[in-house]
């Protein structure tokens, strides 16, 4: 890592916070009225080490020769609002800087370290990926890759932990389709079908006729079910 470099006169320590000092804002010399303000060496130290502990944090070296990197660390972290591991639908067809498609491919566990790091302390890395699941990551080849969650095509369902909706589920498990079925009993005078059709005391669903003396119980295609939605691009946070 480079130094910290001035054009002359650099202390071999940081400097010490001022014991008493002046606050407010910056202002202009005015002759007879007020000196102009003085920054002090501490404003200086303090200025380049927020900047620097960004460049740092980001996994960069600061550099003399590169002015540029302190956008770079902004793009690398994402302003730092994401995690690694957190997922996102995002409105393109490619993931944007800092994240990958959540498509299940199989990826470096040096080149994606701190997605990994999050992979094992998940609680959601497969022990095999013979028994993976789409919502799970996965270890790879045992030494060198991992792989991603694959959720292209899928709805994502908040897991239930606990609370007995979707119980007996694990953490990242794939659920397949699912519409159950619906009973019509006792009188059927009127029912305004999808076509616009009415129909009069009897109505015929799935090969089965319901009348006014008689239940039936008829199951629900998933196909039947599925709710207007968007295509979107889910990505993880590395």
């Amino acid at each position: 890592m480079e130094t910290r470099n001035y054009l002359a006169n650099a202390a071999g320590s940081p400097p010490p916070k001022p014991s008493s000092p002046s606050n407010g804002y910056p202002q202009s010399a005015t002759p007879g009225v007020n000196e102009a303000t003085t920054p002090g060496p501490f404003w200086f130290y303090k200025v380049g080490e927020e900047l620097r502990k960004v460049i740092t944090e980001a996994g960069l070296t600061p550099s003399d020769n590169d002015l540029g990197q302190l956008l770079e660390a902004l793009n690398l972290r994402g302003v730092e609002l994401s995690p690694a591991g957190s997922v996102m639908g995002f409105t393109a067809s490619t993931a944007p800087t800092g994240w990958i498609k959540a498509n299940g491919a199989e990826i470096s566990r040096t080149s994606y370290a701190a997605l990994w790091s999050f992979a094992q302390s998940s609680g959601n890395l497969a022990a095999s990926e013979g028994v993976k699941e789409a919502g799970q990551f996965g270890p790879g080849d045992g030494s060198t890759t991992f792989t991603l969650p694959d959720l292209r095509g899928e709805f994502v369902r908040g897991w239930d932990d606990g609370k007995g909706i979707d119980s007996g589920r694990g953490f990242g498990t794939q659920q397949g389709a699912y519409a159950g079925s619906i009973t019509f009993a006792n009188s059927v005078y009127e029912v305004q079908l999808q076509t616009g059709t009415p129909v009069t005391n009897t109505l015929t669903i799935n090969g089965k006729t319901i009348d006014d003396g008689n239940t039936e119980t008829t199951d629900v295609t998933p196909n039947d079910n599925r709710p207007r939605n968007i295509a979107l691009l889910y990505c993880i946070k590395y």
